[in-house]
């Protein structure tokens, strides 16, 4: 199985732009995430078109910390209806990217790294349950109760529709564990 970019450190350039830490002569500290924790941060000063990441990290549980600089060129890009969107240029590849993980000591984009997502390898029913999980918060229930009232707000053909579209998945996701409980019984 791949390793996926959820188990490792990443360094978002969108979460920086909101931050206002993007801008020449910033000095900030930004922290960099790990399944959406926080696991430590970084130093980032802005330079005319790079950041400046300044950083600690070991290798390994015994490993001696070490100080850590590395250079990440951004590039701007204008949207269709104003503004600007920044990427990262990764640093390894060239790669214009929005997410930089370390896997190692230094940021390099998904690729470089050879990292995949955790949805490329989930089974049916493991995207059933996603699907799922995503229709129930959308309709404002919990795991295991009925759907009984739209959420304030909600259009009521909105709430129709989602709600069908939960008894259609729901009843899907009964196939998908009635077949694989009939292939382990099987065995």
């Amino acid at each position: 199985m791949k390793d996926t970019v959820d188990n490792h450190p990443r360094l978002d350039v969108r979460g920086m732009k909101r931050m206002g830490c993007l801008y020449p002569g910033a000095n900030s500290i930004v922290s960099w995430t790990s399944g959406r924790k926080p696991v430590g941060e970084i130093l980032a000063r802005v330079e005319q078109n790079r950041v400046i990441l300044i950083y600690l990290c070991r290798s390994g549980v015994e490993a001696e910390w070490k100080h850590v600089t590395q250079a990440v060129t951004v590039t701007w890009s204008d949207c269709n209806f104003g503004g600007r969107r920044p990427r990262f240029t990764c640093p390894w590849c060239g790669r214009r990217v929005a997410l930089l993980l370390a896997v190692t000591t230094y940021f390099f984009c998904r690729r470089c790294h050879h990292l995949g997502y955790s949805s490329q390898s989930e089974t049916k029913l493991d995207r059933m349950y996603r699907k799922k999980r995503k229709l129930r918060k959308q309709l404002g229930v919990d795991w295991s109760e009925p759907v009984l009232f739209k959420p304030k707000g909600m259009y009521q053909r909105t709430f129709d529709r989602l709600r069908i579209r939960l008894c259609l998945v729901e009843n899907r996701v009964n196939e998908l564990f009635g077949e694989g409980v009939a292939r382990l019984m099987g065995r």
